[in-house]
């Protein structure tokens, strides 16, 4: 029984160490690269797939990156997400605003705050974003990023 609760240990942490893992993409280049470098070797894409518990046309599409560009084509590639709702010169605007004072734009606060800054954002702008979302922006601002 106690083999039976080792194994079920050693499952466990091996998914928790994946999933930390699978989150750098230093790991995910050097994690392609190893599979691409076995596969050069000898071993068939299946068997590089079953050893890692990937997708065998996952290996063969980095195993043709790798032919067609390179270690560069193993990198991961600039993922999109949603574009920005603010523009760089809005945000720059923004940016310079904290700066002042909420007074000098017609707010009776003393300091500003993410509820202000999307007060400032409805008002100024026409642009409506939840708080969290002016919260993220707020620190960025705040932070000189």
């Amino acid at each position: 029984m106690k083999q039976g609760w080792e194994f079920a240990k050693t499952e466990v942490l091996r998914e928790r160490l994946k999933d930390s893992l699978l989150q750098s993409s230093d790991y995910r280049y050097l994690h392609r690269l190893h599979c691409v470098l076995l596969v050069n070797n000898g071993l068939d894409s299946e068997q590089v797939a079953e050893c890692f518990d990937e997708n065998p046309r996952s290996i063969e599409r980095w195993v043709e990156q790798f032919k067609q560009q390179g270690e560069e084509g193993l990198l991961d590639e600039k993922r999109r997400g949603r574009p920005s709702t603010l523009d760089a010169d809005t945000l720059a605007a923004l940016g310079r605003a904290i700066k002042r004072h909420p007074r000098e734009f017609g707010f009776f606060k003393a300091r500003w705050d993410s509820h202000l800054l999307q007060n400032h954002l409805q008002s100024r702008y026409h642009i409506k974003l939840g708080l969290r979302q002016c919260q993220r922006i707020f620190n960025k601002l705040k932070s000189g990023e």
